[in-house]
């Protein structure tokens, strides 16, 4: 037996004498530091147990400041994971659980003891040690050296690939400056071409596009009436694939890089619902070019979820399962090696995670995925910078970089909202491209008059609320006195209430949320209900019309949103994404549990109370049921059958006889204001649709104005980073 009469431990093919300060590998010594042993064997002694972080600062570090402990116990966790050769993705010794600690989860026997002394000066665990700070420094800096001499080989997992942390933006130049929108760009392989999806200078329909070396304009490769998005490269960079929209339908079509006969891969219901347009990208295809990776349902109103598909049989696999009351998985990217995949885990719209699945090498998963982000954020385009172990990806107008064991950096932020990017090779002289897609919009609150009757336009759009910052989702109050929108002048998205013809404006909320959108008037105009994300989960709020402290209506998960009075002010009705279709509830103001309803968003009563509007995510058109006994089992009925709902969540309004809306075409774009009589279930037009409509539409109670969002700047532009 050792001295102290503790034992030493054997797990794998690791013995550990605590006693004598020393980790053996098949019998060798294994370098590790006293620190780093300490905890190392405090997690053993507990095998099978949560340690929590309090509980090793309180067991090991003593009176250390919370930055000295941080530090320290990251740096020894790292050299712990290094000297057992264990990985935090597939875990055979340590096993982190966030937000709460970690834990041993080998089997753990006694061993043999020597009778050798310590050869490291590390008393056990259990036996008291003077605690002093220039200790604790000297043990950090040990871990901190330590470290910093496996950094290079633990971070690439061996691979000897060094990549800067974080990295520098040293030039920023425009790659493409066409009318239009142009998003979801794509570096070929070799670096030469870059595909795109542009909406032409006519804005009338997207299409694929490839710029050249050198080229002023860009060579057209696909003219289908369709919208045609998400294009991606095949490894030899001979053909592109990219998604085709046909309604409710989504095709997976592959054509020559230079254009010419297109082939149909796949066909599949849909492509995410609201992911479609708004995450990137959807499609990554496999190193060997024989599988495409790509993001959507088998069936509408199922999860998006990540499949792969056999290029050559047309075969498909689920790759991953996500469960529980999310929206789904989208956002895929491919490590080099196809031992890793990156993507983005949705529990709402502009609401995910970034999280990383480890592949066998049949690109079958091994173990749970890790979460990389932990945050609810607009994430989307992941690229793999080395595999496993680093990514770029992009947050709203950001780019961040993470790397294994580092914090998150942010390396860019953009003037527009970031709609994708692609890296390039690396150079000869070390430096990389990143193409990125920014689309600057600046919607502000337009109104249009109308004349006698309602029915008709009688003055051109005038804009009665801007700012250099968002302006969306206005509603007049029931007296028409005044105006509720949302604006994100003050920093944040924040609830904001006019003069009805926009002036004296001011905000009532100052929340300091993610999102505080679609602000509706109680039926009395005393009070506002809104959804706000602070700062994961969106939730229903109520704020008094003057302003004050907003009260929260709803605590579930994963949240509520689009929220709208009914008729007698007794209820909030809001909705949620489950999987790839909206779900409404019924929610008491005075409090209780939500009724879950049928699927269907932006719930309106109409006038008289006795039905209710709605929309579908998979369906186009306004519906609407009897609210006569158990609505849920009355029959559905389409009032109106040319509304898109892609893009305009709140483009209608009920009024007395009818409903103002903004009718789409069959790609989903606004082609005018329409208003639909109830009786002769007839609709005419009321104006053009404004270019750049935005979310939000709303009509006056006395029928004389028209207000809605809209920006006057329409288009995004390719931009290409110079990385080092």
């Amino acid at each position: 037996m050792s001295g102290s009469g503790i034992a030493p431990r054997r797990f794998g093919n690791y013995e550990l004498d605590s006693y004598a300060g020393r980790l053996l590998r098949d019998g060798q010594p294994v370098k590790i530091q006293p620190q780093p042993l300490r905890v190392l064997s405090l997690l053993v002694e507990r095998r099978g147990e949560i340690v929590s972080r309090e509980d090793l600062r309180a067991r090991i570090w003593g009176e250390a400041t919370f930055v000295e402990f941080d530090q320290g116990l990251n740096y020894c966790i790292h050299q712990i994971r290094s000297a057992l050769r264990d990985e935090a993705w597939q875990p055979v010794y340590i096993e982190t659980l966030p937000k709460q600690g970690y834990r041993f989860i080998a089997q753990v026997d006694t061993a043999p003891a020597s009778n050798a002394v310590p050869a490291t000066g590390v008393p056990p665990v259990g036996i008291p040690v003077e605690r002093k700070s220039v200790s604790l420094r000297w043990a950090i800096g040990a871990c901190v050296a330590v470290a910093a001499g496996i950094g290079v080989w633990w971070i690439s997992g061996g691979r000897n690939t060094v990549i800067s942390h974080p990295l520098r933006v040293t030039r920023v130049s425009k790659l493409t400056s066409h009318p239009g929108d142009e998003r979801e760009p794509a570096i070929s392989p070799d670096g030469q071409y870059v595909a795109f999806s542009w909406s032409g200078e006519a804005g009338s329909n997207y299409d694929i596009y490839v710029l050249q070396p050198g080229g002023q304009r860009p060579l057209r490769v696909t003219s289908d009436p369709a919208p045609d998005s998400f294009p991606a490269w095949s490894p030899d960079s001979r053909q592109i694939a990219f998604v085709r929209r046909r309604d409710e339908l989504t095709d997976i079509v592959v054509v020559p890089v230079l254009g010419g006969t297109e082939q149909t891969l796949h066909r599949f219901s849909r492509s995410g619902a609201d992911l479609d347009f708004s995450q990137h990208p959807l499609l990554v295809w496999s190193q060997d070019g024989k599988s495409i990776l790509y993001s959507g349902q088998s069936e509408a109103a199922e999860k998006s979820r990540l499949s792969l598909l056999s290029v050559e049989t047309g075969s498909v696999r689920s790759i991953t399962s996500p469960a529980g009351e999310l929206v789904g998985d989208s956002s895929p990217a491919l490590s080099a090696d196809g031992r890793f995949l990156a993507f983005v885990r949705y529990l709402a719209p502009y609401n995910g995670h970034l999280l990383i699945q480890r592949f066998d090498t049949g690109m079958v998963a091994e173990g749970s995925p890790i979460d990389v982000t932990k945050s609810g954020l607009a994430i989307h385009s992941p690229i793999w910078l080395t595999d496993g172990d680093g990514l770029l990806f992009a947050d709203n107008t950001q780019i961040f970089q993470w790397e294994r064991n580092k914090s998150i950096a942010a390396i860019y932020a953009a003037d527009g909202t970031l709609e994708g990017m692609s890296l390039g090779p690396k150079r000869i002289d070390q430096s990389r491209q990143l193409v990125v897609a920014s689309r600057k919009t600046d919607p502000d609150i337009w109104m249009i008059p109308l004349a006698a009757g309602g029915i008709k336009a009688s003055g051109p759009p005038q804009v009665i609320q801007r700012s250099t910052e968002n302006e969306t989702h206005p509603e007049f109050s029931p007296d028409g006195r005044q105006i509720v929108f949302s604006s994100a002048r003050s920093g944040n998205q924040e609830i904001w209430v006019a003069d009805a013809d926009g002036g004296n404006p001011r905000q009532i909320t100052h929340l300091g949320a993610h999102i505080a959108n679609y602000p509706s008037w109680s039926p009395d105009g005393t009070e506002i209900v809104f959804h706000a994300r602070v700062p994961d989960i969106s939730e229903v709020y109520v704020v008094d019309a003057s302003g004050g402290v907003p009260r929260q209506i709803t605590h579930e998960n994963p949240g509520l949103a689009v929220a709208t009075w009914s008729r007698d002010g007794r209820f909030i009705y809001a909705s949620t994404l489950v999987g790839g279709s909206a779900f409404s509830y019924r929610i008491p103001v005075g409090g209780g549990p939500a009724e879950r309803l049928w699927a269907g968003d932006y719930f309106q009563e109409s006038p008289d109370g006795k039905y209710i509007l709605y929309t579908k995510t998979d369906a186009p058109g306004i519906f609407r049921r009897s609210l006569a006994g158990d609505a849920s089992r009355n029959p559905e009925e389409q009032l109106v059958a040319d509304f898109r709902r892609t893009n305009q969540i709140g483009g209608y309004a009920a009024v007395p006889g009818g409903i103002y809306y903004v009718s789409g075409n069959a790609q989903g774009q606004p082609s005018a204001f329409r208003y639909f009589d109830l009786l002769s279930h007839k609709s005419v037009d009321i104006a053009p649709a404004v270019a750049g409509l935005a979310q939000g539409f709303t009509v006056s109670p006395d029928l004389r104005h028209m207000a809605f969002s809209a920006s006057a700047e329409v288009g995004g532009n390719l931009l290409a980073l110079e990385l080092r």
